[in-house]
């Protein structure tokens, strides 16, 4: 994992780039290989995080597109955080995602002291 201040300083090949929850970092992570469920470790993270709008999330939007015109990206994705209670684990959580969306990219990213990530797009 590459941490990073510029798009430019990352040498654009397959990978996965993201952003943390409290938008002080960005990393790059280039080597994705498939892990064993039942060992993986979760990393929760203790921060309390900002939960934005929609309409500064459609603003967010509205300026990735401009920067994306400038760019040679072929996908991004922009994410916001929705907090709800669960009572499920996070390893349910990610095969139920498995299970409903089968020809999606399905993720399930865990970093030491920044948190993890389960989603699907």
């Amino acid at each position: 994992m590459i941490s990073f201040n510029n798009l430019d300083d990352v040498n654009l090949k397959n990978g996965f780039i993201f952003n943390s929850f409290d938008n002080s970092e960005n990393y790059f992570i280039e080597d994705l290989k498939p892990v064993d469920l039942d060992t993986i470790e979760l990393h929760y993270s203790n921060q309390s995080h900002y939960c934005m709008s929609e309409n500064e999330y459609l603003d967010k939007c509205t300026a990735l597109i401009e920067t994306l015109k400038t760019k040679q990206v072929s996908k991004v994705v922009l994410s916001r955080i929705k907090k709800i209670d669960f009572k499920k684990s996070p390893i349910e959580i990610f095969n139920q995602l498995n299970e409903k969306y089968k020809n999606t990219f399905n993720y399930l990213i865990s970093i030491e002291n920044v948190g993890f990530w389960i989603g699907a797009t």
